[in-house]
């Protein structure tokens, strides 16, 4: 069985069997290829007008014999003949014969084919999702052709075919398309029609499906198969033509170009932001000042441990810049030229959280348009932050904590496994040993997390600091609003100092960027500040300090000497030591018993017990 290539539309060859019958080269039927006493012939008849047909460069006689590589060329197309066998046999070609119309009839036909795809290619070339894009290809085949149904399936990142917009069946009977003519149409680059399908088509799938007519076209830009368009009719009145087939491999082409366009529009759009933030994450980083001894302790361990691979557990009220703990440890570590991403777990849907870390092939769920590579494979080889860490579903947690164990993912809808080299660094304004102790978060994963956990200590608990951080604070923010750096009077800056700052450091920034942009002079005064709260507008500050050396005293007096002391975590685990052997006392030291007292369960009392050494006296 010999073939003939003809040239289609968007770069992609239509190709044609040559049957026992012959078959007819273009529309006025003087060109044809006959098999006759086991050889194939090229048949020229008489030439009205125009150019002449030739056979490899040379005017073809009227009758030649044809070999396997003969090139026929007529009106400046040319028509590669093959002699090679099928790879597959679940596709035929069939010959298409000249459809029988008038001249006038056909030459309007065509006016009005034209006009259509000239609105198509303005529509798609100015699509500006993927999702759009691909419905308006589907409307398009729908209106100009037979179909009755219409599937469009893209490649993914392994090769394989996945269904992305479909069109057609009921919901009694969902659409089905042949596979195998899709496969045949992707591997071979050759558009393919069939009018008589069962007939044409050596594959029960066609028959059992009652597949009528196909036609089915490469989607091909820059010589890269993206895809491909399949439409069938299981109508047997409804059959597609060569016509059909050309205005497909028209459609194909511009779609090929518009989708290549959109994806290379999201990537440019992708590598933006990425920029924007890196630049965002550099300037925000000044915002670690160090005035305190506190903080000069905390940034000493950060750069210790931004030299090793282990994972970071950030432990901070909101606000304090969990964020930026997690940029330096990044920074300036051997992984600063990688990825920093990072992943807000408390602002991702549950339903997205998965997609958001592992990614997701195409189709996967409704609405996965595209393929999506995840947190994990975007951060190979540089850090993943994952921010308010204890909000992640429990669900989701599982998965977690076997791509930290195992350092590989697969993403949803798949079974492709991908190595991944990345640091976690993960942060909560939560107690998660408390909540693993109330089987609100996985223990495992809270122990995996915490290889070395990192505190920062609230703003009220480092008032010099604040000096400091007003300082950079101003110098940003000001360049941010375009305006001129302003002054912070003495009584301004002492009322910051006093300052609660339930917010901490976003408070802060918020406060500073309100009196820049409200204060009518060049200096920023104490009526400038729209304060809230402790020490703020509504309750005057006293001396800084006061109100938290009288908290410690009123501790130290009811609780004993060193209540007070020391910074918040260490009072707060000094009251609960207390607490619970208290209530541990009075239950005999019955855990069961001693929960019920405190209102908590009995795992927070056993996890209280080993934290603070509690036992009974011997």
């Amino acid at each position: 069985m010999a073939r003939v290539f003809a040239p289609g539309e968007g770069g992609v060859e239509i190709a044609y069997d040559v049957s026992e019958d012959g078959v007819v080269l273009g529309r006025d039927r003087r060109v044809q290829i006959l098999f006759e006493a086991d050889k194939y012939w090229l048949e020229v008849g008489e030439e009205p007008s125009g150019p002449p047909v030739t056979l490899n460069g040379e005017p073809a006689p009227g009758r030649s014999p044809m070999e396997d590589g003969d090139i026929i060329g007529m009106k400046g197309k040319s028509v590669r003949f093959s002699t090679e066998s099928r790879t597959t046999e679940s596709l035929v070609i069939r010959p298409l014969r000249p459809r029988e119309e008038s001249g006038a009839g056909e030459e309007a036909v065509l006016r009005r084919r034209l006009n259509q795809l000239g609105e198509v290619a303005r529509e798609l070339s100015s699509a500006s999702d993927e999702g759009a894009l691909l419905n308006r290809m589907i409307d398009f085949t729908l209106e100009e052709t037979p179909a009755d149904g219409v599937l469009i399936a893209l490649l993914d990142e392994a090769g394989r075919l996945v269904p992305v917009a479909h069109r057609g069946g009921s919901r009694s009977r969902p659409y089905a398309a042949s596979y195998s003519i899709m496969e045949q149409v992707i591997d071979e680059r050759v558009a393919v029609v069939a009018r008589d399908a069962p007939v044409e088509f050596d594959s029960p799938s066609v028959i059992r499906m009652g597949i009528c007519s196909v036609a089915a076209v490469p989607l091909v830009a820059a010589d890269r198969v993206l895809g491909v368009i399949y439409a069938d009719s299981k109508k047997l009145k409804n059959s597609f033509d060569e016509g059909h087939l050309d205005l497909l491999c028209a459609l194909g082409g511009l779609a090929a170009a518009a989708l290549s366009s959109v994806e290379a529009r999201r990537a440019l759009r992708e590598e933006n932001e990425s920029l924007k933030r890196r630049v965002d994450r550099v300037i925000r980083l000044e915002l670690l000042v160090a005035a305190s001894p506190q903080m000069r302790k905390l940034l000493e361990s950060v750069e210790r441990l931004s030299q090793v691979r282990a994972t970071v557990l950030v432990r901070g009220e909101t606000g304090t810049g969990k964020e930026l703990i997690a940029l330096a440890l990044h920074r300036q570590g051997p992984r600063r030229e990688r990825p920093f991403v990072p992943v807000n777990c408390a602002a991702i849907p549950e339903s997205l959280i998965e997609s958001e870390l592992f990614g997701h092939v195409r189709g996967a769920f409704t609405g996965a348009d595209s393929m999506r590579k995840g947190a994990f494979v975007a951060a190979d080889g540089g850090t993943l932050f994952l921010d308010e860490i204890g909000d992640m579903p429990l669900a989701c947690q599982t998965k977690l904590l076997r791509a930290i164990q195992e350092r590989q993912v697969s993403p949803v809808g798949g079974d492709r496994v991908t190595p991944v080299d990345v640091r976690i660094v993960a942060a909560t304004h939560r107690d998660l040993l408390a909540m693993a102790e109330a089987g609100e978060f996985r223990e495992d994963l809270y122990y995996r997390l915490q290889v070395v956990p990192l505190l920062i200590p609230p703003l009220r608990e480092r008032p010099e600091d604040v000096p400091h951080l007003v300082g950079e604070l101003i110098k940003r923010l000001s360049g941010e609003q375009g305006m001129a750096p302003k002054e912070v009077s003495r009584e301004a800056m002492q009322v910051l100092v006093a300052h609660r700052w339930p917010g901490n450091v976003r408070e802060l920034a918020n406060a500073l960027e309100r009196a820049l942009v409200l204060c009518p002079g060049d200096v920023i005064g104490p009526d400038d500040l729209s304060l809230v709260g402790p020490s703020g507008r509504g309750a005057p500050a006293g001396p800084p300090g006061e109100a938290l050396s009288g908290l410690r005293r009123a501790l130290d007096d009811g609780l004993g000497d060193g209540a007070g002391g020391g910074g918040l975590s260490e009072m707060l685990d000094r009251l609960e030591s207390r607490l619970v052997a208290a209530a541990l006392a009075d239950a005999g030291w019955n855990n069961t018993a001693a929960g019920r007292a405190l209102g908590i369960n009995e795992r927070r009392i056993r996890g209280a017990r080993v934290r603070h050494g509690l036992e009974p006296a011997s």
